[in-house]
């Protein structure tokens, strides 16, 4: 098992979840940021 981490653009959330989830799937510990609750993701600048 390797613990891996993954971060990415909020633009590619989608792809950067399925690549943890892939990931995850065979064994590995995977570490990510935690979803941003806000719907408009300007309101974290």
């Amino acid at each position: 098992m390797k613990v891996i981490t993954v971060c990415g653009s909020y633009k590619f959330k989608k792809e950067t979840v399925d690549i943890a989830e892939k990931l995850t799937l065979k064994g590995n510990c995977v570490l990510m940021p935690n979803e941003l609750s806000k719907s408009n993701k300007d309101d974290y600048s």
